[in-house]
């Protein structure tokens, strides 16, 4: 049986997509597509720096007149395509001025510093309460390896530890569990 495809909300009328693709500047539904996964993957301050591009594209294309579901998202994805040619441009030795360098890299950098970064006590912590039911599911009745079971954790839940570390923590809290099921 053929998977159905999904219907997209919002997007019934061709002009409306007309009007998106124009404002974006991404013709096909896939380029925008792409643009949004992009988009995910970036830190809160590029997606912040994102949205303060969209406001300046907002502002330029607006009448005065109430703003539309199509202008807003396609102002979003346009933005979104600016902000990834400037990320890109670096790696694609693309020539590019200093300023324009400089703020990429300083761009880079302020969404570096301000990635929240689990620490192990927290890693810890979010195994205990969150994955450990899991992990035993996937170790005893699946047959599941640490590195399947790391790789599963990142690809699922997006939580990314070791496999040294994780074996650790299932160890320890195993013994902890045999540990409090013994009579004193």
């Amino acid at each position: 049986m053929r998977p159905k495809k999904r219907k997209e909300v919002g997007t019934e009328n061709q002009a409306n997509i007309k009007m998106i693709a124009e404002i974006s500047e991404l013709p096909s539904a896939s380029e925008r597509s792409a643009a949004l996964r992009w988009y995910e993957q970036q830190s809160e301050v590029t997606r912040l720096k994102i949205h303060e591009e969209q406001s300046k594209i907002l502002r330029s294309k607006s009448t005065g007149g109430p703003v539309t579901p199509e202008l807003s998202y396609g102002s979003l994805l346009c933005s979104i395509k600016i902000a990834r040619r400037n990320e890109e441009s670096l790696s694609m030795k693309r020539a590019v001025s200093i300023a324009e360098a400089n703020e990429i890299a300083s761009q880079r950098a302020d969404g570096f510093k301000k990635e929240k970064r689990l620490r192990g006590a927290e890693k810890a912590t979010k195994i205990r309460v969150q994955y450990f039911g899991l992990i035993c599911v996937l170790k005893e009745e699946k047959g599941f390896s640490w590195s399947e079971v790391a790789s599963y954790l990142y690809r699922y839940h997006g939580f990314d530890v070791t496999k040294p570390y994780l074996q650790q923590q299932y160890n320890k809290l195993k013994k902890e569990a045999a540990d409090a099921e013994l009579p004193k």
